[in-house]
């Protein structure tokens, strides 16, 4: 395949943690909440306080300041209309912002060197006070523990439910406490009561950023064109992914093969699909795969040196990145022989194909080629929004 030359690209960080912050009136009660927009996502900056039948109040605290502990279930039901518990990937959502490594993500226990300062609020612990510079505001309401029906370490810790859970019994929560400054991650039994944060079940939309509400992951945005554009590699875990070795995927995003990729039956491995506009495959609902023209139109616009990252590329190959759009050179994966081109080049499938291959780009500043391989090496991806 002709390989076509291009010249030269770069980008303008934006900053995740702007918030707006704002209030919501809760009809049932009058009940007046202040809320927190983090990232895509609106969030209550204070412990819901409704008055659920079953739910339970701390006699040793004031129900408007820390609000009403609730059980799992409760916990599903008690939000208002229009909001909603969070899920456990939102919660990531938010601990990503804060600037928790993709790699302590999904761990259990202990995460995060200092995100749980930036949760607490700055006042009312015991020690070991925030510094709230999240807007979340988490106060330290402690629990109701089932097994002995006793409330338990007011002014120590805050726990949070999710909405999530490992089966029907155990559901997962977030703990932050006094004596520690990490987001503390596991899962218990739906009796216990616990503090409940509502999120507002739309996300808001912004050209800067954008949530990926299945993972919790958050995505830098560039407009292109009349196109907006994932600034970064996508890095959906939930499917036959490969990590960038060395800790390296948070910056790098995930390696797919293409079938993978487009979320297409194994067959297609050796079969030629028939391309469709803004097919989805893995990517976040709303997005889809780029197809050839819709990178054509895209190196149309830009340069390598605009696109290409300002650090990772060896032999000089670093861009300026005054586009945005943030190239990083993660090489690719092959069945047999493993990883190559790390630092070096960039791969990117697009959803054209033709039997056992697809096409893909390769981006190496100053050059960009189109050329075609075998479904079954691994590239990475750009999504484009719908």
């Amino acid at each position: 395949m002709k390989i076509t030359l291009f010249t030269l690209i770069l980008f303008i960080p934006f900053m995740l943690k702007s918030q707006e912050k704002g209030t919501f009136t809760d009809l049932r009660d009058g009940q007046v909440y202040s809320t927190i927009l983090i990232g895509n996502l609106v969030w209550m900056s204070e412990n819901l306080r409704y008055n659920l039948p079953g739910s339970l109040g701390n006699p040793a605290f004031n129900d408007k300041k820390y609000g009403r502990l609730y059980n799992w279930k409760q916990a599903q039901e008690v939000c208002p209309e229009g909001w909603q518990l969070p899920s456990d990937a939102d919660w990531k959502s938010l601990e990503r912002i804060q600037g928790i490594a993709l790699n302590e993500l999904s761990k259990k226990y202990h995460r995060g060197k200092s995100i749980g300062t930036f949760l607490k609020s700055e006042k009312d612990w015991i020690r070991g006070s925030g510094n709230n510079s999240s807007g979340f505001n988490a106060l330290p309401a402690g629990y109701y523990a089932a097994y002995d029906k006793s409330f338990r370490e007011l002014g120590e810790s805050a726990v949070f439910w999710s909405s999530s859970g490992i089966n029907g019994i155990y559901k997962t929560y977030r703990y932050l406490l006094a004596d520690s400054t990490t987001v503390y991650r596991n899962e218990s039994k739906k009796e216990y009561a616990y503090s409940c944060r509502c999120i507002k079940k739309e996300m808001v939309e912004n050209d800067s950023f954008f949530t990926d509400r299945r993972d919790g992951q958050v995505y830098k945005t560039v407009n292109i064109g009349n196109k907006i554009w994932m600034a970064e590699n996508l890095r959906y875990f939930e499917t036959a992914g490969t990590e960038i070795p060395e800790d390296k995927t948070g910056e790098y995003g995930m390696l797919y093969s293409w079938t993978s990729l487009m979320a297409l039956e194994h067959k297609y491995k050796s079969k030629t699909w028939t391309q469709k506009e803004n097919h989805r495959g893995i990517c976040p609902l709303g997005w889809h795969i780029p197809s050839e023209e819709e990178w054509t139109s895209l190196l149309e616009e830009l340069d390598t040196e605009r696109m290409t990252s300002v650090s990772g590329w060896e032999d000089a190959k670093n861009g300026n990145n005054s586009s945005g759009f943030n190239v990083y050179p993660a090489g690719y994966y092959e069945p047999f022989f493993g990883f190559d081109q790390f630092a070096k080049g960039a791969y990117y499938w697009t959803a054209q194909n033709d039997s056992k291959e697809a096409t893909y780009i390769n981006i190496s500043n100053p050059r960009v080629g189109y050329s075609i391989e075998k479904k079954t090496y691994r590239y990475s991806c750009r999504c484009v929004k719908d």
